[in-house]
């Protein structure tokens, strides 16, 4: 008996805001990937170091579910990567290779965003980044996605550090700052206007709620360029949240 093929996936299936719309290519973002994966029946992800040597390091990962088991590898130093995350490179290469056997598993070719070296965003901020615009209808696979997601905890556009700002907007209705924004305002700038839709209605902080991995998860956002008039309220700058 013949295995049943796979079912054909597009970018139009990926949740909104994780599609990152570069020079007029679209690049998926590592939570989009990882929810759609979900959604498809991704089972677990498995990782193992290869190398780590000169600050570069070498990542296999392998991922398993019902459409089959995938595995991929990805690299990350500190030639590669934004400067705020020169000291994760380890991390990085994790999210790379994930995101490699996730393109897998799910058949799509796309290069991800996470992929891209840190200097494919520049002139960001003149509109060249934006969110591919979402369709007016969504297929099932795509409803269930938006069901996993949370609420981002690295940018989608740089794979850095963010600034969340849920509290404050919900304590100060009147604070006209967004929602969540990247660290790095200069090189980056990519900030989320729209709130999480169970933060508006529980009025509270919403934290990520993905069954395998708690820390990579994405709300529906707007790429945009960074506002002038907020000042972020997060202060902790030890953790890199991937």
């Amino acid at each position: 008996m013949s295995k049943k093929p796979n079912e054909p996936i597009t970018l139009d299936a990926l949740p909104a805001g994780s599609v990152v719309e570069l020079q007029g290519k679209q690049y998926p973002t590592h939570p989009g990937l990882l929810a759609l994966a979900h959604a498809h029946g991704l089972e677990s992800i498995a990782t193992e170091l290869l190398q780590y040597n000169d600050g570069e390091a070498i990542i296999k990962a392998t991922a398993t579910g019902t459409r089959g088991i995938y595995e991929a590898h990805g690299d990350a130093s500190p030639s590669n990567v934004s400067r705020n995350i020169a000291n994760a490179v380890i991390r990085m290469a994790e999210t790379r290779a994930v995101n490699r056997s996730l393109r897998s598993y799910l058949g799509l070719g796309a290069t991800t965003a996470e992929e891209l070296p840190p200097d494919a965003f520049q002139g960001s901020s003149n509109g060249n980044t934006r969110r591919a615009p979402s369709k007016p209808r969504q297929s099932k696979p795509r409803a269930a996605v938006e069901q996993l997601v949370g609420v981002p905890t690295e940018c989608p556009k740089c794979g850095g550090r963010i600034w969340d700002n849920q509290k404050r907007k919900l304590e100060e209705p009147s604070w006209r700052g967004p929602w969540f924004s990247c660290r790095d305002k200069d090189r980056c700038g990519w900030v989320a206007w729209d709130a999480p839709q169970q933060s508006k209605s529980s009025g509270s902080p919403v934290k990520p709620n993905y069954p395998v991995f708690d820390d990579d998860s994405v709300a529906s956002t707007t790429i945009g360029t960074h506002s002038d008039d907020y000042t972020p309220t997060d202060s902790n700058d030890e953790e890199i949240p991937f």
